[in-house]
This record gives structure tokens, C-alpha cells and sequence, in this order.
């Protein structure tokens, strides 16, 4: 099992091979936005090389995860519930709750994210998998990396980006070039030699 430092390592040694790939396949005939994704996308593959990790209670991966899942999945119960603002207080003006409905709409809200802020703070330590099962595994990466492709072609095409699905195919590969390279370091796939 490789530290995390060793993961770190190979993830940027990763993305410099696939970034070298990327300037002597697209330079001469290639739309320049490949290149330029490459390059940015380092953060991406160095996030693929850490995170098969996030299975093991003392790696670095899964205490960020302890803290920021929590945080950020009651931040999106929040700001969706706030985005859909006028149906919650619809609701409320339909029901026996006293004037004014806005408020307890608000109260209800805040109420929903802290549950939920509280039930994910309780429930990454259930879910998490035992270590070097299936975060260690190529499908996990795959799904993973399509995931992440997925949602950067929604957030560019939200945002109006141009050759948005070679970005997001792009960040797709980078974080998939980072996994690969944590299951080359742990000795799950192995280099052939002669």
C-alpha cells in the first residue's frame, strides 16, 4: 500500500504523461481547448489518485471526507430548498400554520438541513467500505470518472462553455489517469516486466 504521499507522487507523474500525450496528439491538428483542459485538469487527476482512499478510517482522504460530505450535501439541501423558495412557502400557505407562512417556510428549511447536515455527519462512518474493497477496484474508477465527465458537461453547458463535452470528456480522463496511477502504486495492477 503506498503512502499518501506516494499517491500524490504518481498522480502528478500521471497527469504530466497524460498531459505530454494530450500536446503531441491535439498540437498539430487538435482543437486547443484539449490542451488547455489537460493542463488545468491537474487538481482532477491528483483528486483521482487520492481518493480510492476514502475507504480507509486514517487516511487523509476520508477525514476530508468526514468533514466536507456533511457540509456540502446539507449545502445543497439548503440552497436547493432556498432555490425552490416559493413552493415551500406554498405549501405553507396551504396548511393550518399561522401568518407569516414565509417564516415558518424558513423555519422548516433550516430545520431539513440541519437534519440532514446531522444524519450525513452519522452516516459516512456506516457507509464507509471496508479498505481496498470496492474503491479499489477499475469499475469504481470508471464510474466514477463518467460521473465526473457528467457533471462538468452540465456545469459547462449551464455556464455556456464552448466545446464543453471535450472539457468534460477531458476532466472524465484526467481523474481517471489518477485512479489508474493509485492502483498502479498499491500494486493492484502491476507493469508487466520482461
Amino acid at each position: 500500500m503506498g503512502s499518501f504521499r506516494a499517491h500524490l507522487r504518481a498522480g502528478v507523474g500521471a497527469h504530466l504523461a497524460l498531459v505530454s500525450g494530450a500536446v503531441l496528439l491535439t498540437v498539430p491538428h487538435g482543437p486547443v481547448e484539449a490542451v488547455v483542459a489537460a493542463v488545468v485538469g491537474a487538481p482532477v487527476t491528483v483528486a483521482g489518485a487520492v481518493v480510492p482512499d476514502v475507504d480507509h478510517p486514517n487516511s487523509r482522504p476520508y477525514r476530508v471526507a468526514r468533514v466536507w460530505v456533511p457540509r456540502l450535501t446539507a449545502g445543497a439541501v439548503g440552497f436547493a430548498a432556498a432555490a425552490s423558495r416559493e413552493s415551500v412557502v406554498g405549501l405553507f400557505r396551504r396548511g393550518p400554520v399561522p401568518d407569516p407562512a414565509p417564516f415558518w417556510a424558513g423555519v422548516a428549511v433550516t430545520a431539513a438541513t440541519a437534519a440532514v447536515f446531522v444524519a450525513t455527519v452519522r452516516a459516512v462512518p456506516l457507509v464507509r467500505p471496508t479498505h481496498r474493497g470496492i474503491t479499489h477496484h477499475p469499475a469504481f474508477g470508471v464510474a466514477l470518472s463518467l460521473a465526473l465527465t457528467a457533471l462538468t458537461l452540465t456545469l459547462l453547458r449551464a455556464a455556456g462553455a464552448a466545446r464543453l463535452r471535450l472539457v468534460s470528456l477531458v476532466a472524465g480522463l484526467c481523474f481517471l489517469c489518477g485512479f489508474a496511477s493509485h492502483l498502479f502504486v498499491d500494486d493492484i495492477w502491476r507493469v508487466p516486466s520482461r
